[in-house]
């Protein structure tokens, strides 16, 4: 897990920059690599969080801050908002 954020109204958001050693070996695509990568986030999700995963050319010197402001308000104006708590839940 690279960045676990704690937010209001129990909003838990994890942030994930990947670069090839997450889904490769030796320069080469790993399906074992790759799967572990998604049982992890199955997991996150399952708990509560939420993930958001990025590759990190992404993130790279000349998109990464459109990227990031991109993602940033989109998360906060759909994830941060009051909900409502239902005796179901």
């Amino acid at each position: 897990m690279d960045f676990l954020l704690l937010l209001p109204h129990r909003v838990r958001l994890v942030l994930e920059v990947d670069g090839q050693q997450h889904y490769s070996a030796n320069g080469k695509a790993n399906p074992e690599l790759y799967a572990q990568m998604v049982s992890e986030d199955r997991q996150l999700k399952l708990s509560g969080y939420e993930v958001y995963r990025f590759g990190g050319h992404e993130l790279d010197q000349n998109a990464g801050p459109r990227v990031a402001s991109e993602s940033s308000s989109g998360v906060t104006t759909s994830r941060c908002r009051p909900r409502s708590i239902t005796a179901e839940q």
